[in-house]
């Protein structure tokens, strides 16, 4: 089963919106990265790629790295 989303690098299209961090977030939860990295790829990558915002990537650092 493919994954189907739109073309752009976030969910949404070109800008990061909430539901990117939602499933930054979520991933961090069960089944974890490597569940999703696996049956999940481009929401994976979606997930990486929402780590590295700015505006939130100290807040998962906290949260999910410590």
């Amino acid at each position: 089963m493919e994954e189907a989303f739109g073309d752009g690098p976030w969910l949404l299209g070109e800008q990061p919106s909430a539901l990117d961090l939602y499933v930054a977030t979520m991933s961090h939860w069960r089944p974890r990265r490597e569940w999703f990295a696996a049956h999940c790829p481009k929401l994976h990558a979606l997930a990486l790629r929402a780590d590295e915002l700015p505006q939130i990537a100290a807040v998962l650092k906290r949260n999910f790295d410590g």
